[in-house]
């Protein structure tokens, strides 16, 4: 005999008459009791006898309004089939849905910019996103090589060949009077791809310069430096 109800000294101790649990909602082998107290066993075949299927129609994209302020969830309701025949027959075909709401946060933040052309992401910025970054020269980076260079022996083995190789610091220049006896120090400023001069009159003009690499040596430099060191990088 089942038991839906118990009542002592006009207090009820257990009422199941409102339960609304059934076998197809628990997990095949889970046992409870129904409204009528009877002993029940579920029937949902466990996972290790399911496949899932999520197709595109399957996940939503949606904003909500919360405490915390708005959040954006990616919703992924797939269809869950039987995965043996004889399951099929005792569902009779029927599919199961499983909802799920899933923070967009998990997804990363990568914008289209940000992803090779014609491959398409998710992420908060939406889904099934097609990127648009150009990346036939490779992917970029703002990586770099540095030396230190003495300017009378300007030595460098840097490992790429690609880049624009750019100096900063200080060099000079010393110069003796055609008359003899006193010298003249000429100090020169260099900034990236150019160079400015001290100058008797007037203010410093920036020269370009180009550098490039000879032998393991560093090309480009003016002519008749006496000393000085540089940093001399490429790559940015």
């Amino acid at each position: 005999m089942t038991v839906n109800k118990v009542e002592y000294a006009g207090k009820v101790l257990l009422d199941l008459t409102e339960d609304t649990v059934t076998a197809d909602m628990m997990e095949s082998g889970a046992k409870a009791h129904d409204k009528t107290g009877a002993l029940i066993t579920g029937n949902i075949p466990v996972n290790s006898r399911l496949i899932g299927a999520v197709k595109e129609e399957d996940v939503k994209y949606s904003k909500e309004q919360t405490d915390f302020g708005t959040l954006q969830f990616i919703n992924i309701n797939p269809r869950i089939y039987p995965s043996d025949k004889q399951e099929q027959i005792i569902l009779r075909g029927d599919q199961q849905r499983c909802n799920m709401n899933i923070s967009a946060l998990f997804f990363g933040n990568a914008s289209p910019s940000d992803v090779k052309k014609g491959v398409t992401f998710t992420s908060l910025n939406g889904l099934k996103v097609t990127g648009t970054a150009d990346m036939s020269g490779g992917i970029p980076n703002n990586n770099c090589e540095a030396y230190l260079v003495d300017v009378s022996n300007p030595t460098v083995s840097f490992k790429t060949a690609s880049g624009v190789i750019k100096a900063y610091g200080y060099a000079y220049e010393t110069t003796k009077s055609q008359w003899g006896g006193s010298t003249t120090t000429t100090v020169y400023a260099f900034n990236g791809t150019n160079y400015y001069k001290s100058a008797f009159y007037g203010s410093p003009a920036a020269t370009n310069i180009t550098l490039g690499v000879s032998g393991g040596k560093l090309t480009g430099l003016p002519s008749g430096l006496s000393g000085g060191t540089l940093l001399v990088v490429r790559g940015i």
